[in-house]
């Protein structure tokens, strides 16, 4: 009788150990690190050609929208809108990461890029 006992916790104990484990696990977030990556390169290469052809920035990402047609993706991987800021030296276009705050390791991580233009050095006085 004992060991009946004993043998019931024993599997008791395993099974909630393992449902822990499996509960808590995080999740393969590699698809939606790869979807926000390739969402950002993608978004930032129409925002250069928005830039070359209008020689301005878009006000907002539905701008390329407009340009470019319905398919332009400005949502990360986890289907949360890209961040789009213009800034006094180009523009930054990030997403927060899994968490949806700023910072992060791992999938929480954020993921941006920021445009800075070359600047020609200013010509020589004769």
């Amino acid at each position: 009788m004992k060991l009946a006992v004993i043998a019931v916790l024993a599997l008791a104990t395993i099974g909630l150990a393992i449902g822990a484990v499996v509960h808590f696990a995080p999740a393969d977030e590699t698809p939606h690190i790869n979807a926000t990556n390739n969402a950002i390169n993608e978004t930032y290469g129409l925002i250069l050609g928005y830039l070359k052809s209008k020689k301005r920035l878009p006000k907002t990402l539905d701008q390329l929208r407009d340009a470019d047609g319905p398919n332009v993706r400005t949502t990360d991987g986890w289907g949360r809108p890209l961040l789009y800021t213009i800034t006094s030296d180009g523009f930054l276009l990030k997403s927060l990461g899994r968490d949806d705050e700023p910072g992060g390791v791992g999938p929480d991580e954020d993921h941006f890029m920021h445009y800075q233009p070359v600047k020609s050095p200013a010509d020589p006085k004769p």
